[in-house]
């Protein structure tokens, strides 16, 4: 065993004079770390991160994060569209709940889960599509997880309080939500952090769980409207937990490292990018304004009165009076202005050096890295399909709903689960859920028995109806796919659209008339040609 000899350093403390270690390579004998990320070379020398934990990076650079990406999100168009198109995507107007019952925990069978889900599905349709779920009376639930959702994109955080209000809407169920700002979850009277307290967050210093939760009854940003009205602020405290185990906080917000208390905006990667492509094209377009208000300036050596008649001035007007009076003298930038200039003055076209071919080019490149750091495609975030070809816009549109896919599971699992676990048990002590009793649903395990569920939303489009109805009948010939896979893909329940098609079937048989799904049926099987289109050509108009 090679023994451990002393190692004469730079001043530093760190970097090496010479390495004594002979069996290196050569190349890693001359640098002076075995990662690049780790040099201490000229051009690494100035880039000193930060070495905090999460919060310590994060929770002091929260507010300013937030209120930035706001303020994106309202003046910038494609950051509006990137962040639209992926709630639109993730959420749309609402995910269907499917419950999944844990029917071998319950000593139940396969039969009775799919009657009973069936049951509880749509009684939790009939309160979350009506305005009762909002504690406010405003928006349904899906409207309402589009707004959190947008919180948590633009904002970092979202925030869902949970209201018992009886007797206050069209259905018989008290259990309401609201959606609330993520700033108003802060310290009381704004103190600092410590181990147990995050951001208005009570948590357990040894296992990291949230313990309870500081809601300011106002927003922080508040200042004049609070002093004005000379309302205090309170801080309300609301433990995290009940005595059972379900949630009185739904507190949503993407974690990214261990420990991280809260989230923060998903501009915060890439804010300054976005300001200074904002620069870049507002500058481009004052320029072209300018351009096209400022055709030439005027140069004559004819008296004033001949150049007032070249331009078809009133004679009446003296010279003196029209060039100093503002209400005659049009702006630079007034559409056909026409500025008269005193006798003498040099007339030459006003050019642009400008070069505006690459504009585009360059504007197209900056904004696929932005909405690369906001986590969607730039064809999907900016709604720019120009030029693709099927096989690019399939490749795009499979690889960004895999992402969105991954991301609804996870608004299921943080915010919608709690929300239905919420209902679940109120219907329960009404007697709105079948072979469940209060005693039942209280027995250790049972509640996440009877609550497991899936959420459905909607699918992508199809670019190539003919193309992808192919494959789908290719997956159903070869049994690697079932109707409720198929059918969840478009956010409906294979059951109800199976007793829809048995409704029109009926309808149509009772007036002697075939029924058009089973003449598509009978055309695909035997390849016949529709519309004047091949059953065995898959070539779009594009692709030749």
């Amino acid at each position: 065993m090679r023994a451990n000899l002393p190692t004469l350093v730079h001043s530093d403390g760190f970097t090496p004079l010479r390495s004594d270690v002979p069996h290196m390579r050569r190349d890693a004998r001359i640098g002076d770390s075995n990662w690049p990320i780790a040099s201490r070379s000229r051009s690494m020398r100035d880039w000193r991160p930060s070495y905090g934990s999460a919060d310590a990076d994060n929770n002091g650079e929260v507010d300013i994060a937030a209120a930035r990406g706001r303020d994106l999100e309202r003046n910038e168009a494609r950051v509006f569209s990137g962040i639209q198109q992926q709630v639109q995507a993730i959420v749309g107007s609402g995910l269907q709940v499917v419950p999944k019952p844990d029917y071998v925990t319950l000593g139940k069978d396969k039969a009775w889960a799919d009657k009973w889900s069936r049951i509880v599905r749509n009684k939790f349709k009939s309160w979350s599509n009506t305005t009762d779920c909002d504690a406010s009376r405003t928006e349904t639930l899906g409207f309402m997880m589009a707004e959190m959702l947008t919180s948590v994109l633009v904002s970092g955080s979202g925030l869902l309080i949970p209201y018992y209000l009886p007797g206050n809407g069209l259905t018989q169920y008290g259990t309401a939500f609201r959606v609330v700002e993520a700033d108003r979850l802060c310290n009381p009277n704004f103190c600092a952090d410590r181990d147990d307290l995050r951001r208005g967050i009570h948590i357990d210093p040894e296992t990291g769980a949230p313990l309870g939760y500081y809601i300011c009854s106002r927003h922080p940003g508040d200042w004049l409207g609070v002093l004005a009205s000379g309302v205090p602020r309170k801080w309300t405290y609301i433990p995290a937990f009940t005595s059972w185990g379900r949630r009185r906080v739904i507190h949503v917000f993407p974690r990214r490292r261990p420990e991280q208390s809260t989230g923060i905006s998903a501009l915060a990667g890439v804010a300054d990018k976005i300001r200074d492509i904002g620069k870049i094209t507002r500058a481009e377009l004052r320029n072209q304004v300018v351009t096209a208000a400022l055709a030439l300036i005027v140069e004559s050596n004819l008296q004033p009165e001949q150049v007032l008649q070249m331009f078809k001035s009133s004679p009446d007007y003296g010279y003196l009076q029209m060039y100093f009076d503002e209400e005659f003298r049009p702006g630079v930038t007034d559409d056909g202005a026409t500025i008269v200039a005193p006798p003498g003055t040099k007339v030459s076209p006003l050019q642009s050096n400008r070069n505006a071919q690459n504009f585009d080019s360059m504007l197209r490149t900056s904004w696929r890295e932005v909405m690369t750091g906001m986590g969607v495609p730039y064809e999907i975030g900016a709604r720019d399909f120009g030029g693709l070809n099927y096989s690019n816009a399939r490749t795009i549109i499979t690889d960004a709903w895999q992402d969105f896919y991954t991301r609804r599971t996870w608004v299921g699992f943080r915010a919608y689960d709690p929300v239905f676990q919420t209902w679940f048990e109120e219907a329960v002590h009404l007697g709105e859920i079948p072979d469940c009793t209060p005693e039942e649903f209280y027995r250790p395990g049972a509640a996440a028995a009877y609550t497991a569920a899936e959420w459905l939303g909607d699918g992508p489009a199809w670019i190539d109806m003919l193309k992808e109805a192919q494959a789908q009948t290719t997956k159903m010939a070869n049994m690697t796919t079932t109707m409720e896979q198929e059918w969840a893909k478009v956010g409906r329940h294979w059951q109800e659209e199976a007793e829809q098609q048995e409704v029109e079937a009926e309808f149509y048989a009772a007036r002697k008339r075939p029924y058009p799904l089973d003449v598509a049926a009978r055309h695909a099987v035997t390849g016949g040609s529709q519309n004047g289109v091949r059953a065995n050509d898959d070539t779009t108009d594009r692709e030749r």
